[in-house]
Formats: structure tokens, C-alpha cells, sequence
């Protein structure tokens, strides 16, 4: 019975008659994401938005400009100039918890948006923290509650791994774990 079912299902997803139908069937399902970059998931509006809010400089504020500077499609010759400029000037956008909290919910509003039902949400704070005045501690329960928040808004589960060049205290990196799973 439990067969015939799978069967079914597998017919009604891909006895499509184009490409579009296709396409929209795919849209329509719950997807899994096991690898989304926090930083690296920064749509322009928000880039834009959290950096006039924030007082954040960006090289423009103009979308199509910034899309330019960002993701122009020149070839690269290593892993540092792929990462340049678009690193730096994103990670410049987390200038205080409030702006981690804005990043954070609009990933994941964009994560639900998609159909995405369980992320998991990778960051490494060192690419941004040497540059702020707020401690690693602050950043761990600044993305606790904001997941939960995300969780709460969008019903999307939410882990996070936090990818580390530095030692930090394994407490804190317990507290962060915990605090995504369980909120």
C-alpha cells in the first residue's frame, strides 16, 4: 500500500508536460538547506536597507550598482579574490546585535520563502567581530534569539554552526548550539 503511494507520488512529480509545471512542482516543495552562509546570504535590499539603518558605508546604495561591485562575473585566479570584494563589504554590515537580528530574520524570511522548512544556518564570526565593539558572548545570544524569533515568525527549525578560525570559549559555543536547537 505504502508502495503504490511512493508510486504515486513519484508519477504526479515528474509526469509534467513542461518545463514550467516542472518547475513549479519543485517551487512547491519543502526543501532542506545544510549549508546556508549567513553572510553570503545577504540579499542586496537588505544589505542596503541594514546599512542605512545602521550607518553602515557601502560603496553605492544603488542596487544594480551594488550587484555590480558584489558578483560581477570576472574570473578569478584563487579563493581570496573570489571572496573580494563581496566579503568584506558584507561582513562590514554587522556593526551591533541589532543589525545581526535584522540579517538573521530577513535570511531566513528568505529561506521560508523558498520553501525551506529546516536550515542550517552557518556563520564565522570572525570575519566581522574584530571590527565591533560588542563581545562574542553578546553575538551568541544575540543569534539565540533570533533564531528563535525566525522560528517563531516563519516555522522554519533552524541550526546553527559557527565556523571558527579562532578559538573561542567551548561554553559559549555550547550555549549558541543548545540555544538554536532548543528555542
Amino acid at each position: 500500500m505504502i508502495r503504490n503511494r511512493n508510486k504515486d507520488i513519484q508519477r504526479s512529480l515528474f509526469d509534467i508536460g513542461s518545463d514550467a509545471s516542472l518547475m513549479k512542482n519543485i517551487l512547491s516543495m519543502p526543501k532542506i538547506d545544510l549549508h546556508r552562509h549567513l553572510t553570503g546570504s545577504i540579499e542586496l535590499e537588505t544589505a542596503i536597507k541594514v546599512a542605512a539603518n545602521y550607518d553602515v558605508e557601502l560603496p553605492t546604495y544603488i542596487s544594480s550598482d551594488l550587484e555590480d561591485i558584489l558578483y560581477n562575473s570576472r574570473r578569478v585566479n584563487n579563493l581570496k579574490e573570489y571572496f573580494s570584494p563581496w566579503w568584506v563589504i558584507l561582513n562590514k554590515l554587522f556593526v551591533s546585535n541589532e543589525a545581526i537580528h535584522d540579517i538573521i530574520i530577513e535570511v531566513i524570511r528568505k529561506a521560508a520563502e523558498d520553501n525551506i522548512i529546516y536550515v542550517e544556518l552557518r556563520m564565522g564570526p570572525h570575519g566581522f567581530l574584530g571590527n565591533t565593539t560588542f563581545k562574542f558572548e553578546e553575538f551568541i545570544e544575540t543569534v539565540s534569539a533570533s533564531v528563535a524569533e525566525a522560528k517563531v515568525m516563519f516555522g522554519t527549525v533552524i541550526g546553527c554552526i559557527l565556523e571558527s578560525l579562532v578559538t573561542y570559549s567551548v561554553v559559549s559555543l555550547l550555549i549558541l548550539e543548545i540555544g538554536c536547537l532548543l528555542e
